[in-house]
């Protein structure tokens, strides 16, 4: 494994487009993560460096066939050798504060996406004129762009060892770039790259600290974070992806003699089982793991109470549901948990991210409109992805034998980078894999419970299916009747066959597509009874042998890539009672926990003294004197009213004096600075007037600057602890602040007057 930091510092301000816009606000957006910091794409980045490799070959510094190693062939889902990740903001630090406030409910407010965009980018506007010099009508835009100085670092990694030849060429695109974004020919987006060897992700994964997994009952669990936005056909990561993963891995890493006989064994005859990964969501206050299931197709509602984030749904597998007279219609979030008490559902967060090609030529910066036939090489190609969000959390279990189970594991180490999806080499895909202990659908009940007896006539047998199940008729078809899955239930468990009538189904059917990334070819597609599709037998009486089956065994075709997964109604269904399920349930989307209590550095004096040091206090700070400006204006504590009266006196206080207070309060660092600026300013001035002016303006501030802390404290359901801590750091920027929000309110309030307060001439 071969990994590099490329390091971007930008000498202009930039734009790097995302492809959307704010109706009346911006023509043009910038690319913004979930924080709302400016960061460049890792596709923007693989197209810079596919055009310095392009100019490289111009130049005879590189050849075709090792541009085509590197990044891969466009349009043939060949990839390259080379993996990039989106380029972040090089102070981690940022990122790290951002998590520690937004997860306390009294600081979350400065973690907003809006404030956070706003301190790093600013608008601009601009036009286009015509041959007299007159801007031209409608031609107004306005973009947005990130500010100068911004420094972003990114990860490129190579699993396969570079040759001299592609390292040298690598290290010289990258050298080569100048320019990245939008309008790179009106002065924007002019960077700085520079390139270090680094240590990649999956070895500084390894070396964290491991969690203790044990293989269970022949099975272990596997814990997936998101760390790029993920491109699947699905909302939750197919068992074929991660038979896939391991195969691949395997074949890498795996050094003994029989390896192809174990390759044969665990990943085409399915004596390893993957099952499908689904969400699951870990509560950073609390630690506690919520691991979502498909949603019953059995589950209604009522539509006409629909609305409320409580909903009452009925579950129609229950023998007899006493509903409500009222429209039922199916439940539509697509996963159901139990966490304590609650019932909960959720849906996997998806985003949609714009892509362009540009066109061949490269003096043209954007897509042509093209007839048909042209040529997307030529004029270039709008497209956007539907992927599933970075963060994302999922879980899943692998079945197979313990010995073959701790080989395999040895192949994809505990906290292993892998990926998954499509456009796996450029901003998506990168998946962290971490083991745990799988947890049996019954731990917990006691052995002599005997819950497996309730399963007797009196009570139908229900089972759902955990993920799509594939049935093929004799002739190889797929079968389409749902109580077919009853019938191969019963079959598997050596059961006697029912009547179709004693089988009640809520089903629904899904088509199964994929790609064999080694043949490069799509996958045939099949029909299969979808997740969640519930299936209630009447008078069938089920053993524990036979229960035990039900857990561990996959039914149908595919079930090494997780297919054909049963649940079956116990007492660890959704909190029901053990020899039955609830017809009733009471299901609100989760939400996580919010601390009470403020991140520990917010009270650490040392971090506010030297928070004008760092990119984080610097925005840190414009909050607080943001939110202190808007106490402190609107006080009406009797010192500031004093001194907004005083300056009423147009006589005394004139625009231009007004101006030269703002001014000096503005150049000065510290009170004494300031109290040097107003000296000066004061011999200047040789009119008596002019001089008592100065003097009188000076004592009401001396005396208001002595009493800050009091006029700070007036109202303490305003006042945070955290506010008098920053004012003791920082009084004078404080304090020359609000001073100059009097002075420029008046002389506000003064053109108001002249003009009239609705725009007219003043009477």
């Amino acid at each position: 494994m071969m990994s590099w930091k490329v390091r971007i510092e930008t000498l202009s301000d930039f734009c790097m487009a995302s492809g959307e816009s704010v109706a009346g606000v911006v023509d043009t957006d910038i690319l913004t993560d979930d924080y709302g910091i400016p960061y460049i794409s890792a596709r923007g980045f693989k197209g810079l460096m596919a055009e310095a490799m392009d100019d490289l070959i111009d130049f005879g510094r590189g050849s075709r066939e090792i541009k085509e190693s590197l990044l891969g062939i466009m349009g043939n889902d060949v990839p390259g050798k080379l993996f990039f990740e989106n380029a972040r903001l090089e102070d981690e630090d940022f990122y790290q504060k951002l998590d520690e406030m937004s997860e306390s409910r009294e600081t979350k407010k400065y973690t907003a996406r809006d404030k956070v965009k706003d301190y790093f980018t600013y608008v601009r506007t601009q036009t286009r004129i015509d041959n007299s010099g007159i801007a031209v009508d409608g031609s107004m835009r306005t973009i947005r762009v990130g500010k100068r100085g911004m420094i972003f670092s990114l990860n490129i990694e190579a699993p396969d060892a570079l040759s001299i030849g592609e390292e040298q060429m690598f290290c010289e695109a990258v050298a080569l770039i100048r320019h990245i974004g939008s309008d790179r020919t009106r002065g924007l987006g002019n960077v700085r790259c520079s390139l270090e060897k680094t240590e990649g992700h999956s070895e500084t994964n390894m070396k964290r600290a491991v969690q203790e997994a044990e293989i269970k009952d022949g099975k272990i669990g596997i814990h997936l974070t998101l760390m790029q936005d993920c491109i699947l056909d699905t909302d939750y990561i197919p068992g074929r992806s991660l038979l896939g993963i391991f195969a691949s891995a395997f074949q890498k890493n795996y050094a003994g003699n029989d390896k192809e006989k174990k390759f044969r064994d665990w990943f085409l005859r399915g004596d390893i089982l993957f099952d499908m990964a689904y969400p699951r969501i870990t509560d950073k206050v609390s630690g506690e793991k919520i691991n979502f299931i498909p949603t019953p197709k059995s589950f209604y509602y009522d539509r006409k109470k629909a609305g409320d984030d409580v909903m009452d749904v009925w579950d129609m597998s229950y023998e007899e549901p006493e509903t409500e007279d009222g429209d039922m219609k199916k439940y539509g979030l697509p996963y159901v948990a139990v966490g304590g008490d609650d019932v909960y559902a959720c849906s996997v967060p998806r985003k949609v991210i714009y892509h362009h090609r540009r066109p061949s030529d490269k003096t043209i910066g954007h897509v042509l409109k093209r007839d048909e036939g042209d040529s997307m090489l030529v004029y270039g190609q709008l497209f956007q992805y539907e992927a599933i969000a970075a963060g994302t959390e999922f879980y899943s279990t692998i079945y197979g034998d313990e010995a073959s189970l701790k080989e395999l594991m040895t192949c994809v180490p505990d906290h292993s980078t892998v990926y998954a999806g499509k456009s796996r080499n450029a901003q998506y895909g990168q998946v962290c894999l971490t083991y745990e202990t799988a947890v049996s659908v019954n731990e917990g009940a006691d052995e002599d419970d005997g819950w497996a007896d309730d399963f007797d006539e009196e009570y139908p047998f229900v089972v759902m299916l955990q993920s799509p199940m594939i049935l093929r008729n004799e002739d190889g078809s797929c079968k389409t009747n749902p109580k077919e899955i009853g019938k191969e239930i019963l079959k598997q468990l050596d059961m006697e066959a029912v009547d179709d009538s004693k089988i009640e189904c809520w089903s629904q059917r899904v088509t199964i597509t994929g790609f064999n990334a080694h043949w490069r070819m799509p996958r045939a597609q099949e029909t299969a009874f979808d997740s969640g599709t519930v299936i209630r037998i009447k008078d069938v009486a089920l053993d524990a042998a036979q229960v035990e089956m039900l857990q561990k065994k996959h039914f149908g075709e595919n079930t090494s890539e997780g297919y054909g997964k049963v649940l079956l109604v116990d007492e660890g269904w959704m909190n029901g009672d053990k020899a039955g399920i609830r017809e009733h349930y009471r299901i609100r989307p989760y939400e996580r926990q919010e601390k009470t209590g403020i991140p520990a550095f917010f009270m650490n004096k040392c971090f506010w003294n030297n928070s004008s040091a760092t990119e984080f206090g610097r925005y840190l700070n414009g909050c607080i004197v943001q939110e202190l400006m808007s106490n402190l204006n609107n006080s009406s504590h009797y010192r500031l009213s004093e001194l907004r009266k005083y300056i009423q006196n147009e006589k005394m206080c004139s625009n231009s004096y007004l101006t030269t207070w703002i001014r000096m309060l503005a150049l000065s660092d510290n009170f004494d600075e300031f109290d040097r600026q107003v000296e000066k300013t004061a011999e200047r001035n040789s009119s008596k007037n002019q001089k008592k002016a100065y003097g009188e303006m000076k004592e009401q501030l001396e005396t208001i600057r002595g009493e800050f802390k009091d006029i700070l404290n007036r109202d303490s359901q305003r006042t945070r602890e955290w506010h008098s801590t920053y004012v003791d750091e920082h009084p004078y920027e404080v304090f020359s602040e609000v001073i100059q929000n009097i002075f420029l309110d008046e002389r506000n309030r003064r053109k108001i007057s002249l003009t009239g307060s609705k725009g007219g001439a003043s009477k």
